[in-house]
């Protein structure tokens, strides 16, 4: 498992963790790399609890050192497809908190998440979320799990996640409490 590889601090009231996945070797065929999922013990344990995907095991990790979620919370899960976080951060905040979802992708419907199918670089993309977390309401935690559709150059691709990492940002900065938590991938 890979840990959070930064923690900053932004606008003074909130809590910031940058998650950076590891370069590893990539390449060869779909075969090879459908053999490694397979055999990779983090998918097999996700499996085996029912999750969508590892990444809700990462998230795990991750509220086990920064304790991101406590019961009752409202957390707000961008680039939320599959839906690995949502079930994370529904276990982990109870039948009490709140979860909305949003994301390009379709999202399999989860109880206790309300889910947003929407471009979130949409000029009204704030303003949907908002609504979906009523009147007068804000987020404990925002995490932003939004990935670009990659193109093959690792510098484009770089920046295209940096700009998506900025969208959740603005979104953060929009919805969260004062003392609330963004947590985001980057992928590099």
């Amino acid at each position: 498992m890979q840990r959070c590889s930064a923690s900053a601090t932004f606008n003074a009231v909130h809590r910031c963790a940058v998650l950076v996945p590891s370069r590893g070797r990539h390449g060869g065929s779909s075969k090879d790399w459908l053999r490694r999922q397979a055999a990779d013990p983090a998918v097999i344990e996700a499996r085996k609890r029912g999750l969508r995907s590892r990444a809700a095991l990462k998230l795990e990790e991750m509220d086990r050192e920064l304790r991101l979620f406590q019961p009752h919370m409202t957390v707000v899960d961008l680039g939320a497809s599959p839906g690995s976080w949502c079930q994370m951060a529904v276990t982990r905040i109870g039948l009490g908190g709140r979860v909305v979802a949003a994301d390009l992708l379709p999202i399999e419907p989860l109880d206790c998440v309300t889910v947003l199918k929407m471009d979130l670089t949409a000029a009204d993309a704030i303003e949907r979320i908002r609504a979906a977390l009523g009147p007068g309401s804000a987020a404990d935690v925002v995490l932003n799990d939004m990935a670009p559709n990659t193109s093959g150059i690792s510098s484009l691709d770089h920046w295209k996640s940096i700009a998506l990492c900025e969208v959740g940002l603005d979104v953060a900065l929009a919805v969260l409490l004062p003392g609330g938590s963004l947590i985001s991938k980057v992928h590099l």
